[in-house]
């Protein structure tokens, strides 16, 4: 999982790659984001703004919440908040 703050997002990758060193992204994102799912949900929360803009408006909201493993209803609130701004 990629960093979610914008300004180190990707920063070691990069880091890595220009030394040489094979990079294989995405092994066990899904866990990870799971346990990190409610402080990213709180302390970054446009990685959530960014997954819901890319997601059909259906069922967006649990399945935003079960990729971050919290209540859906603080997924509601992070989307209404920004849609009210």
């Amino acid at each position: 999982m990629r960093d979610p703050h914008p300004q180190v997002d990707g920063e070691g990758i990069r880091i890595l790659q220009a030394a040489g060193v094979e990079v294989i992204e995405g092994v066990c994102e899904d866990q990870v984001r799971r346990q990190l799912g409610a402080w990213v949900v709180e302390h970054h929360p446009q990685d959530v703004l960014n997954r819901a803009a890319n997601q059909a408006s259906g069922n967006r909201v649990a399945q935003l919440a079960d990729m971050y493993q919290v209540d859906p209803l603080r997924i509601e609130t992070l989307l209404q908040n920004v849609s009210t701004r």
